[in-house]
């Protein structure tokens, strides 16, 4: 059976759009855009709570709307130096909405991250990528 692919990440999240589950996809897309931009979420810069939090609305969304974990799970983190050259954390997601006929598959990917915080000023990324996410 054909598998639609599903990540949401530092580079990629994905909606599947011709799932049962999505019987009106933009509902509740304002509402993302909303929750992922919110200040709350501090700019969503990789490795910070702020990232963390948008990683565990999308996890919850995905359940909602009936996504599975590809390859076993949902979360495969990874390292990375900043501009700064630290070493950083951040975790890509990937999930799977099973086609219902054998064919190609449909990948559509969005990153949830963004700029974070700097110089106190809070970077909400609505426009980069709340909105291609939600």
């Amino acid at each position: 059976m054909t598998t639609r692919l599903l990540a949401a990440s530092l580079f990629a999240a994905t909606t599947c759009l011709t799932s049962s589950a999505w019987a009106a996809p933009g509902d509740r897309a304002l509402q993302d855009v909303q929750v992922l931009a919110a200040d709350e979420m501090q700019g969503r810069a990789t490795g910070t709570d702020g990232a963390a939090a948008a990683r565990i609305h999308i996890l919850q969304r995905f359940a909602e709307i009936g996504v599975q974990p590809a390859y076993g799970r949902f979360q495969a983190p990874f390292v990375f130096a900043s501009a700064d050259g630290a070493s950083r954390e951040g975790v890509n997601l990937v999930g799977q909405i099973p086609g219902r006929e054998p064919g190609p598959v449909l990948l559509i990917t969005a990153h949830y991250d963004h700029l974070g915080v700097k110089d106190g000023e809070i970077f909400n990324g609505a426009d980069d990528n709340a909105s291609g996410v939600a």
